[in-house]
């Protein structure tokens, strides 16, 4: 493998049956791979980036050289992505239960405050929303996982709901008194004044897909909350399809129908936050696609270096570890 393409694969030891597990259902078909063109622009004109995810398993991150978005190439399938999550083999790869059972305390400690962004703060979306003053009611969440999230919006006298895939995180949020309907999201009720999707956009297959069915249901605010790529390199890994900046984001959006009227990002892990809201006449969002690829050339350059050094100087050091016992 080139060692220029090759991301670097963090301890899986904790893990490393479940990705042997997803490794299988890639090899053999169980889980179907596919090609498509850039959402963002619909071109085809592609730049491999890294060969591998932080687990070690086998992909093509791939950059777009006409426009600059950065997303996986081949991916699983729809249908496949599907049985991903309801199987809950990405819980096993990714959050086990107590991860949900963390940040629902993190979320029954929640109180209102002045929105910080140097730190991410899993909560701070909520100060975000709250913050635009917006006038909302009715909150409902794609992919709401345990329920931690909607929690803080109960406790703001908003009415909540939310579906979700995993049969295990639904049943977990109803012991915590949230209701969750068992679906992907094609179940988005009517009169919902605030959808939210946090920390899931990046897993659709087909986020432009879920944006026209938002748009139909007349939902005024989406808020959307992603792992974003403007200033460092994201972590790589299979169950992200996407990887967004915030001209990438917006630009998708803006042409399904929705406008940003507020944005901010993390500091810390470049997490980004939009809230939009739905726009009678759908418009088109230009950005420069010369600088967007510049800049994502930049940050993975200066990430592919940075590792480089790295393992010389591991290098060094097991051998100077190794001749200190030799002596």
């Amino acid at each position: 493998m080139n060692f220029a393409k090759k991301f670097p694969v963090r301890n899986i030891k904790n893990i490393k049956k479940y990705v042997e597990l997803l490794n299988v259902k890639l090899k053999n078909g169980e889980f179907r791979l596919i090609h498509r063109s850039c959402i963002c622009c619909k071109q085809n004109s592609e730049k491999i980036l890294f060969n591998n995810d932080r687990n070690g398993i086998n992909l093509k991150i791939l950059m777009c050289k006409n426009c600059g978005f950065v997303y996986l190439n081949p991916r699983i399938d729809e249908e496949s992505l599907r049985k991903f999550y309801e199987s809950d083999l990405y819980r096993d790869i990714y959050h086990s239960i107590d991860n949900y059972q963390y940040k629902w305390k993190l979320a029954e400690s929640y109180k209102k405050k002045k929105l910080q962004l140097h730190n991410y703060d899993p909560f701070g979306f909520v100060d975000f929303i709250e913050e635009s003053k917006i006038k909302y009611k009715r909150v409902f969440e794609i992919g709401a996982a345990g329920g931690a999230n909607l929690l803080p919006f109960r406790g703001l006298n908003k009415k909540i709901g939310g579906n979700e895939l995993s049969k295990k995180l639904i049943k977990f949020a109803n012991t915590k008194g949230i209701k969750l309907l068992y679906s992907n999201f094609d179940s988005i009720p009517l009169n919902i004044d605030l959808l939210i999707i946090q920390h899931v956009f990046e897993h659709l297959f087909d986020p432009e897909k879920l944006l026209k069915q938002i748009y139909q249901k007349n939902i005024k605010y989406l808020y959307i909350g992603v792992p974003g790529f403007v200033n460092i390199m994201p972590s790589v890994q299979l169950a992200h399809n996407f990887y967004f900046s915030f001209n990438t984001l917006i630009s998708i959006c803006v042409r399904n129908g929705f406008k940003p009227i507020k944005k901010a990002i993390y500091n810390s892990n470049n997490y980004l936050m939009v809230l939009f809201q739905r726009q009678n006449k759908i418009e088109e969002y230009e950005y420069n696609y010369s600088y967007e690829v510049k800049n994502i050339i930049k940050i993975y350059n200066k990430f592919r270096i940075k590792n480089f050094l790295l393992s010389i100087y591991r290098f060094l050091k097991i051998n100077k570890i190794n001749e200190k016992f030799r002596k």
